[in-house]
C-alpha cells in the first residue's frame, strides 16, 4: 500500500519568515532540488538559533556541506526580509520626487509621502503613480517592497497590469530583493558568515539557481581572507557587498560578526573548525551573536559534544531511525563520485539513503583462534581494571591491544606476512623488553602470573597463525566481489600498506578495482561508495560510518565476539545519541551489558587521554642517554604526536590551493595537515626533490650547477677569512644590497640560488674561474631548478590530495609521474588536532617525526 508523504508544516505563528521554503525554486546548475523533511528540519533549527536567539546550536548529520548551502541561503534570505523591514523608513527617504520604482513587478513613480486628503486613514503614505492616473499608497513600513529602477528607465506601467509569476518563492524572493539586470536593489546592511573550505564554497554556491537566477546575483557572496578583504563568488552585476561572508577560519567569521550590527551570529562546518577557538564562541556570546556548528557525525568525537553542551549548544544528533522517520527517498541506482563531486545535494541523497536503508552483512568465522584472542582480550581487561595506571602498565595492555587487533583484523599468516617484511614480532618483542625492564617493579606479586599469563597466551596465538589465518579463504572470496565503486577498510595505514603489498605480489592486477581506505580516510571521505568489505570489527569509531552513510551495502568478516561487540557498542551509541538530542539523562532502566573489549577500548582510550594530559602539561617520559632539544609537542588526529624543534619547517597541505607551505612550530592551528616522512625526520619536500633528481641525470646535472656560486662563496670567505659584514660591503660596492640573514641564508644547503644580479656580483668579487666560464648556464640552472622546486610543491599537494580523494593526477609530466609511487610510500598525512603552549625536552633523533602515542615512547 502506497504511503502518503508526510510534510512538515511550517505555520505562521511558529516562523512566518520561513513560509517561502516549502515551494523553494532551487537547482543546482539544471537539476531542480526540492527541499526534503530533513533539510526542513535543520533549517528550522538553524532559524531558531540565528533569527529567533534561542541558543547556539549544533546539527550534527551526514550531510554537513549540503545542509551548510541550504541553511545558508534560506537565513540569508530570512535576515535580508527581517532587515529591509527595519530599514524601511530609511529606504523611502532616500528616493526622489520622479524616481522610477517597481512595486509588486509593475513601475511606478514616486509622488512623496503624504497623507491621502479625504481618507479616513491620515497616516502619512508612500506615493506611488501609474499610468493613467492612478496613485497607490503604501504605509512607511512596507517600503522595502519598493526597489529602484536603473537610471535611464522612465515608461512607467497600468497597475492592473499582469505579470506573469512562477511560483510563490520566485514572487517572495523578487518582492524582498529584485534581481533583475535594470533594478538597483536597496543596500543589503547584513551579513551571514559562513566557516567552510574555500574550495567547494567557491565551486558549488556559484551554481546553485533560485528559479533561473544564479544564487550569487541574488544573494551576493564572497570568501573571506580577512576581515576587511574578500573574492567575489560568482557574478553580481550591482557589485554589492556580499551577504554570505564565506571564511576559512573561524577567527575570520567572528570578527566580522562581531563589528557588524547586522549579523545575528555565524554558521561553522565541522567541529575541527572550532577546536582551539572554543574562546571565540564565548565572545560572540558575550555579543548576544549565536554560533551554529553543522558538522558531519563522522568527525566528532563524545569529548567535543561534551564541549558543546558545556557552552550550552542545543544538539540535533541524526541516526538512522531518525532519517528514517524524515521519509528520505528510497535510491535505486547508487550515483558515481563524478556525479557526487559535480552536485552535493545528489550526493547527500544517496548519503542519506545509505544511512535510512544501507544493509548490513555479517559472515562469521568459527575458530579456536578467534577464542583465544577473545579470552587474552577478557583477561587484559581484568587487569586494566585492577592495576593502577602507570606509564609501564599502559604501554603493556597497548601493545597487547595493538597485537591482537592485527591478529584478528589482518586475514594474512606470519608466513605471509614475513614474506612481505611487514612481521608483528617486532611488538612481542617490545612486550618481553617492556616485562623485563619495567613491569616487575610496580605490578604486585600477585598479578604477575596473570601478566605471565597473558604474554604466553599471546606467543601461542602467533604461532597459531603461522601456516594459516582463519579469516583469509572468506577474506579472498569476499573481495572478488568487490567492484569499481567499492572499497576494502582497513583499519590503519599500517595495515593499508601490508594488503597493498600482498595485493602487489599476489593479484594479477595493474591497478585494483576497488579502493584500499583505512578507516580515517573513510571517515573523512566525501564520496559514497557502493559495498564496504570490512576485515573485523574496528572499535567505537567504525561505527560512525553508518551514521556518515559511507556506503549502501556493508559487509563485515567477524569472529563472533566481535559481532557481540559491535551491537552492544551501537545500543550504547543510540542511547546516546537520543540523550544529547533530547538534552536529558540516559534512563537509569538501561541495563548495562558487560562484554570485556569495549570497556578496553574505554579503558585505552583513559590511558590516552591521561598520556595527552601528561605530554602537555609536564615532561614526556622518553630515553635520555642521548642529546635532548626543546620542542614543542604536538597532538595529530591520529594516533601520532610529533615534537617540533622551532626552527623546523613543517610541510602543511593547503588543500584549498593545493599546494605545500611552510610553517613554524608557533604558526600551527588546529586543523593544519602537516605531511611527514613516514618513519623519519626527513623533510619531505627534500624526499621529494632527493626522488626527482636521482630520477633525472638532467636535472641532477642542473643541481650541480646551482652549487658552484654557492661554494665559490663559502671558498672566499673561508680562504680570506672574511665575516659576513665585510662580504656584505663587498656587495654593496658592487651594487647589490643584501642583508646579513639574507647571506647567511645563501651558505645553507637548501638554498637553490640567489636572484641573478647577487651571483654575478659573487663571481666578480671571488674571480672563481669555474663560477666565470659557466656563469651563464649557472644562472640559467638556477632559474630552472627554482622553477621546478615550485612544480614540485604544487605536484606533492596535488599527488596527496589526489591519494586522499582517489582522484588521479595528469600525465603530462612523465617524470613527476614516475616519482608517485615512491612519494606514496614516504608521504604520511595527519591532522594537528592541539598544540601545546610551552616546549619539552626530548632526544634529538625523536624530534620533527611522527612518534606513536605508546609504541614508540
Amino acid at each position: 500500500m502506497h504511503k502518503e508523504r508526510r510534510w512538515i508544516k511550517i505555520t505562521p505563528d511558529i516562523c512566518q519568515d520561513l513560509s517561502f521554503v516549502q515551494d523553494l525554486d532551487l537547482r543546482y546548475g539544471s537539476e531542480p532540488y526540492s527541499l526534503t523533511d530533513y533539510d526542513i528540519h535543520n533549517i528550522i533549527a538553524v532559524y531558531d538559533s540565528l533569527i529567533r536567539g534561542t541558543g547556539d546550536q549544533a546539527i550534527l548529520g551526514p550531510t554537513g556541506f549540503a545542509t551548510m548551502l541550504l541553511s545558508s541561503i534560506v537565513i540569508a534570505i530570512c535576515l535580508i526580509h527581517r532587515s529591509l523591514k527595519s530599514q524601511s523608513e530609511a529606504m523611502y527617504k532616500v528616493l526622489k520626487k520622479g524616481d522610477i520604482v517597481r512595486l509588486d513587478g509593475k513601475r511606478g513613480q514616486f509622488i512623496g509621502v503624504d497623507p491621502f486628503e479625504g481618507s479616513i486613514d491620515t497616516r502619512p503614505k508612500i506615493k506611488i503613480g501609474f499610468r493613467g492616473g492612478l496613485v497607490v499608497g503604501l504605509d512607511l513600513d512596507q517600503a522595502w517592497r519598493l526597489t529602484k529602477c536603473a537610471a535611464g528607465v522612465s515608461r512607467i506601467d497600468r497597475f492592473d497590469k499582469k505579470v506573469p509569476q512562477t511560483t510563490s518563492p520566485h514572487y517572495i524572493l523578487k518582492e524582498i530583493l529584485g534581481f533583475k539586470r535594470n533594478q538597483i536593489p536597496p543596500a543589503l546592511k547584513v551579513k551571514l558568515p559562513v566557516v567552510a573550505t574555500k574550495r567547494e564554497s567557491l565551486l558549488h554556491y556559484s551554481n546553485i539557481f533560485v528559479g533561473d537566477q544564479p544564487c550569487p546575483t541574488i544573494l551576493p557572496a564572497g570568501y573571506y581572507s580577512r576581515e576587511n578583504h574578500f573574492e567575489r563568488i560568482g557574478e553580481d552585476p550591482l557589485q554589492r557587498e556580499p551577504v554570505i561572508c564565506f571564511a576559512s577560519e573561524m577567527e575570520v567569521a567572528a570578527g566580522i560578526a562581531n563589528k557588524h550590527q547586522g549579523t545575528a551570529g555565524i554558521i561553522v562546518l565541522d567541529y575541527s573548525k572550532l577546536r582551539g577557538n572554543l574562546s571565540r564562541i564565548t565572545d560572540l556570546q558575550a555579543n548576544n551573536k549565536r554560533t551554529v556548528l553543522i558538522s558531519d557525525i563522522s568527525t566528532i568525537d563524545k569529548d567535543d559534544i561534551g564541549n558543546l553542551e558545556s557552552l550550552g549548544f542545543n544538539i540535533t544528533a541524526w541516526t538512522p531511525s531518525t532519517v528514517r522517520a524524515a521519509n528520505v527517498k528510497r535510491i535505486s541506482q547508487h550515483v558515481s563520485s563524478a556525479e557526487s563531486v559535480s552536485n552535493p545535494f545528489t550526493r547527500a541523497n544517496c548519503v542519506l539513503h545509505n544511512v535510512a536503508y544501507g544493509t548490513s552483512e555479517r559472515l562469521l568465522v568459527n575458530s579456536l583462534e578467534g577464542e583465544t584472542i577473545n579470552a587474552i582480550g577478557g583477561k587484559l581487561r581484568s587487569i586494566s581494571r585492577q592495576l593502577s595506571q602507570t606509564d609501564a602498565v599502559s604501554r603493556f595492555i597497548m601493545i597487547c591491544y595493538e597485537l591482537l587487533m592485527q591478529l584478528r583484523c589482518l586475514p594474512l599468516s606470519l608466513k605471509q606476512l614475513n614474506a612481505l617484511g611487514h612481521s608483528p614480532q617486532y611488538l612481542l618483542d617490545r612486550l618481553d623488553e617492556l616485562s623485563v625492564l619495567d613491569l616487575y617493579h610496580v605490578v604486585p606479586s600477585a598479578i604477575l602470573p596473570a601478566l605471565l599469563e597473558i604474554k604466553e597466551g599471546l606467543h601461542h596465538c602467533m604461532e597459531s597463525h603461522g601456516n594459516n589465518h582463519p579469516k583469509h579463504a572468506i577474506f579472498c572470496e569476499s573481495i572478488r566481489k568487490l567492484g569499481v565503486n567499492d572499497c576494502l577498510l582497513v583499519r590503519n595505514r599500517r595495515e593499508q600498506r601490508v594488503l597493498l603489498d600482498w595485493f602487489s605480489k599476489h593479484a594479477d592486477l595493474d591497478v585494483l578495482p576497488f579502493k584500499v581506505l583505512t578507516l580515517t580516510e573513510a571517515l573523512a571521505n566525501r564520496d559514497p561508495v557502493e559495498k564496504c568489505l570490512t576485515l573485523g570489527w574496528y572499535g567505537r569509531r567504525y561505527l560512525k560510518l553508518r551514521h556518515s552513510g559511507f556506503c549502501a551495502k556493508e559487509t563485515l568478516i567477524v569472529y563472533p565476539f566481535e559481532s557481540e561487540q559491535k551491537d552492544i557498542v551501537v545500543d550504547k551509541m543510540s542511547s546516546y545519541l537520543r540523550r544529547i538530542s533530547r538534552g536529558s539523562s540516559l534512563s537509569s532502566g538501561i541495563a548495562r551489558i558487560d562484554s570485556g573489549w569495549p570497556d578496553l577500548e574505554e579503558c585505552i582510550n583513559r590511558f590516552a587521554a591521561q598520556w595527552e594530559e601528561h605530554m602537555f602539561k609536564g615532561q614526556p617520559h622518553m630515553p635520555t642517554d642521548q642529546s635532548l632539544v626543546h620542542a614543542v609537542p604536538v597532538e595529530f588526529e591520529e594516533d601520532y604526536v610529533a615534537f617540533i624543534t622551532l626552527g623546523h619547517n613543517c610541510r602543511c597541505l593547503d588543500e584549498e590551493e593545493e599546494r605545500i607551505i611552510a610553517k613554524k612550530a608557533n604558526e600551527l592551528r588546529p586543523g593544519d595537515l602537516l605531511v611527514f616522512v613516514k618513519d623519519s625526520s626527513d623533510d619531505i619536500f627534500d624526499k621529494l626533490t632527493e626522488l626527482v633528481k636521482g630520477s633525472n641525470p638532467d636535472i641532477r646535472k642542473l643541481t650541480d650547477l646551482t652549487n658552484l656560486w654557492k661554494d665559490a662563496l663559502s671558498r672566499y670567505i673561508q680562504v680570506h677569512g672574511l665575516s659576513l659584514r665585510e662580504f656584505q660591503q663587498m656587495l654593496s660596492n658592487e651594487g647589490v644590497k643584501r642583508t646579513i640573514p639574507a647571506i647567511r641564508a645563501w651558505l645553507k644547503e637548501d638554498c637553490i640560488g640567489s636572484e641573478d644580479e647577487a651571483i654575478v656580483a659573487i663571481a666578480l668579487i671571488t674571480q672563481d674561474r669555474e663560477l666565470n666560464d659557466k656563469l651563464d648556464e649557472v644562472i640559467a640552472a638556477c632559474t630552472q631548478i627554482r622553477s621546478l622546486h615550485i612544480r614540485l610543491g604544487r605536484y606533492l599537494a596535488r599527488a596527496i590530495v589526489a591519494s586522499t580523494t582517489g582522484g588521479l593526477l595528469s600525465e603530462e609530466e612523465p617524470l613527476l609521474q614516475k616519482v608517485t609511487n615512491d612519494l606514496s610510500s614516504h608521504a604520511e598525512v595527519v591532522s594537528v588536532r592541539r598544540i601545546a603552549a610551552t616546549t619539552a625536552s626530548v632526544p634529538l633523533n625523536r624530534a620533527n617525526r611522527l612518534i606513536n602515542k605508546f609504541l614508540d615512547i
